[in-house]
């Protein structure tokens, strides 16, 4: 990760009022983070702690199928940041599409009858996934978020991020409620 130390600090420091700071409740209660503002905040603040292999792209490209809401808030976040100089650019893909031209992909509980298509689509391409659906980290979904004592856990499967050519932070990794290697 090539950041000046302020910048690494301040990003971190996101990453942890993010980690620790914030609860979410039911989608429809009021008074709290909205759940899907905070998933999109996570899967932002993972590419932080993300590195690919070098290409020479100058844009982001984060995916997902048919969450409307969670990719409506990504890109609140991509009008206002950017990750390593990179333009974030939000994609909306299809089952039949080639997932591997993002280097994001959520896939949501919404998704869960393609998730293994796209699985299979990208399985070895430098593609960091990232899922909401319980369980999946497990089963090769390289960072499986989920909701426990209304807070947002994350689970990373090691295997898969070196598969696809990915290095976590070993900052990423501390926070990890459980890592599959």
């Amino acid at each position: 990760m090539n950041l000046s130390d302020g910048k690494f600090i301040y990003r971190l420091l996101l990453f942890l009022s993010l980690f620790l700071g914030w609860t979410t409740d039911s989608v429809g209660q009021q008074n709290s983070f909205p759940e899907y503002a905070m998933k999109a905040a996570f899967v932002y603040n993972f590419t932080l702690f993300t590195q690919w292999p070098e290409y020479s792209e100058n844009t982001l490209t984060v995916c997902t199928m048919y969450s409307d809401r969670l990719r409506e808030e990504l890109e609140q976040f991509a009008s206002k940041l950017t990750q390593d100089n990179k333009k974030i650019v939000i994609q909306k893909i299809t089952r039949n599409q080639n997932a591997a031209q993002c280097q994001v992909v959520f896939l949501s509980e919404e998704d869960m009858t393609h998730a293994p298509t796209i699985l299979a689509l990208i399985q070895n391409s430098p593609v960091l996934t990232v899922t909401d659906i319980p369980g999946w980290a497990e089963k090769g979904v390289i960072i499986g978020m989920n909701i426990q004592n209304q807070r947002i856990v994350f689970e990373i499967n090691l295997k898969s991020a070196q598969q696809a050519g990915l290095q976590l932070s070993s900052k990423l990794l501390n926070l990890a409620r459980k890592i599959y290697k």
